[in-house]
């Protein structure tokens, strides 16, 4: 007969902090193709440079959350429609704006990766600024949201008609009838 086996209950480390520099600083080194890479999170005057640039893929991600279809795949459609726009965002977040000589340098090895690679080096890349432009495409939803509710209380608000002016008011039925000439 079988005999039914508890499973020993384990005890949950106590929260450390550990992840704290990865969520605040989330750059990522790796290797991809023999070629040791660093995917840094934009620096904000880098960044306000990018939101920029960026601001044609910000408004296709608007588009595809708004279409209630965020998955992955549908994510990698928008970033291969933009294909150039993500090969200079990626370069930003490799190289940064202000290196010329790293930046041509990495565009040549970008432009040379295989599928594998690249799509690694695509990967990375929406891990670590993906969110960048995610936030800043799901705030103008909700700015685009906010307004259309407050459009909608206005359009809906009903006021009381004006009182006509009092010598232009038409009789009370209660009152006399004026006399008339005959």
């Amino acid at each position: 007969m079988a005999k039914k086996v508890a499973k020993p209950v384990e005890a949950s480390a106590p929260d450390t902090g550990a992840d704290d520099l990865a969520i605040l600083h989330p750059d990522i080194t790796l290797s991809i193709d023999g070629r040791k890479v660093t995917v840094r999170e934009y620096p904000f005057v880098l960044g306000m440079a990018v939101r920029v640039k960026g601001k044609p893929l910000v408004d296709a991600l608007r588009g595809q959350i708004k279409s209630g279809s965020a998955l992955t795949e549908d994510i990698m459609d928008v970033l291969a429609t933009h294909a150039d726009l993500v090969r200079e965002l990626i370069l930003d977040a490799i190289a940064g704006a202000d290196q010329e000589p790293a930046r041509a340098d990495c565009a040549a090895w970008i432009d040379g990766l295989g599928d594998r690679p690249g799509e690694q080096l695509l990967m990375v890349w929406w891990i670590v600024c993906g969110p960048f432009f995610l936030r800043q495409a799901v705030r103008r939803i909700g700015q685009q949201i906010q307004l259309q509710a407050d459009l909608a209380r206005l359009d809906g608000a009903t006021s009381t008609p004006a009182s006509p002016p009092p010598d232009t008011a038409p009789p009370n039925s209660s009152e006399p009838a004026s006399p008339s000439a005959s």
